[in-house]
């Protein structure tokens, strides 16, 4: 189930869903909807190869090779929870014939992999039951997350390179489709040689529950390298919200940052904290020349912000942007015959379209669209032939070492050579 397979390779959170539909929920429910299915007699590997097909599964529990998963959480369809995984229920998805409803079957599972530079530690599950009635379309969740083990304090240091945790997106260059590396300053000044990595890399926004932008997280997506992309939802709003939501200097649904003495104001989905790339996809949090700013004009010193307003007469808000943009320039380097992806800028930029205007009777909720968008350009690169420099000589000998005798200045002569000339004709004057 999503990816457990790829622990070995970039250990991606992943994430997706589905919806079931049977005919015969009686006959499923134990078999297709069970919690049990997904967490009894289920072992991972603690690293790819290390158990022997064929082995009695236990026995390769007790020798470190597999690992069971572990119950981390069960939430069962009354709501009641439990944590101790000695008393939580595997098997208990049952059907109930005079009710005709599934108890306690599968609607929401996470898997957490904790792992480290070797080898998988520990794997478990949290697990969320709900009841399902006949006739009814059944909506099942499904998630893995990778969790890095963190040293303790006292083995941690700039020698063994593990002072945090890292991920990757390629070495060095990005690997299309795998997550930006993004990042955040530690301080306001950029002064620091570090940069704070987000283990989820690059992100902007989702689209919440349902599409509502209420719900909606500023980090909920990761943006993937190469890849255009463009997340948006909907906030309904009666006209008196509307005018609320536009004019507000505290709300909800907004956020603010300071620029000089004002206060920009924006819906709090269409904000982010993260100010830096990875310029290429092994970026060292460590190292930060190997991370790239996002451009702002909003970071202007003389960046003036935009008024907002309300025209009662129109019922419409003016002032307050509606959609965030990020443009990505990348191009390829190195080898011709082995390219490295790297990004060259990257730009950000507040828009205020489309209109928000209220046209609906007033107590009426109408819809309001918010976006992000995120658009890739490659820059072709400029090939040439790259001639490695001569060797640097060791040494250097006197100009006149030869004298009384001449070279042709025409030609260059190494200093090694001329050392040899000069052994052979001092050995030659020894013999004589």
């Amino acid at each position: 189930v999503l990816g457990l397979s790829q622990v070995e390779g970039e250990s991606t959170d992943r994430a997706g869903s589905c919806s079931r539909r049977t005919r015969d929920l009686a006959a499923d429910c134990e078999a297709k909807f069970s919690v049990g299915r997904y967490t009894s007699g289920i072992y991972v590997e603690r690293t790819k190869g290390s158990a022997v097909l064929g082995t009695n599964p236990q026995t390769s529990v007790d020798n470190g090779a597999l690992i069971p998963i572990r119950i981390a959480k069960f939430t069962d369809s009354s709501g009641f929870s439990f944590f101790d995984a000695n008393y939580v229920p595997r098997n208990t998805t049952t059907w109930s014939g005079g009710s005709s409803i599934c108890s306690n079957a599968l609607r929401r599972l996470t898997y957490s992999v904790r792992y480290n530079h070797t080898k998988i530690v520990d794997i478990s599950a949290v697990i969320e039951a709900d009841i399902e009635d006949v006739g009814e379309e059944h909506r099942q969740e499904f998630a893995v997350q990778f969790e890095p083990v963190e040293f303790d304090p006292s083995r941690r240091s700039h020698e063994r390179n593990n002072l945090i945790a890292r991920i990757r997106s390629g070495n060095p260059g990005y690997v299309a489709g795998k997550p930006v590396l993004g990042g955040m300053s530690p301080n306001t000044n950029s002064t620091s040689s570090y940069v704070i990595a987000q283990k989820a890399g690059f992100t902007v926004m989702d689209t919440g529950v349902g599409g509502q932008c209420a719900s909606s997280s500023p980090t909920g997506s990761t943006v993937g390298f190469g890849k255009n992309m463009i997340v948006s939802c909907t906030q309904p709003f009666t006209r008196e919200e509307l005018k609320k939501f536009c004019l507000a200097s505290q709300h909800p649904l907004l956020t603010s940052r300071a620029i000089g003495a004002d206060n920009f104001v924006y819906p709090k989905w269409l904000g982010t904290e993260q100010d830096l790339l990875g310029i290429f996809g092994n970026a060292d949090p460590l190292a930060r020349d190997q991370w790239i700013e996002i451009e702002s004009a909003s970071d202007d010193p003389g960046f003036s912000i935009k008024s907002r307003s309300f025209l009662e007469g129109e019922g419409r808000c003016v002032g307050m942007p509606s959609r965030l943009r990020f443009e990505m320039l990348w191009t390829y380097v190195g080898n011709v015959e082995s390219p490295q992806a790297k990004i060259l800028s990257a730009k950000k930029s507040f828009e205020y379209g489309p209109t928000l205007q209220h046209v609906l009777p007033p107590k009426e909720k109408q819809p309001y669209s918010f976006a992000t968008t995120v658009s890739w350009t490659f820059l072709q690169p400029k090939y040439g032939v790259v001639k490695s420099p001569p060797p640097t000589l060791i040494f250097s000998v006197p100009h006149d070492v030869f004298y009384p005798f001449q070279m042709n200045s025409g030609r260059s002569v190494s200093s090694l050579f001329s050392l040899l000339i000069l052994s052979a004709a001092v050995a030659m004057l020894a013999v004589v």
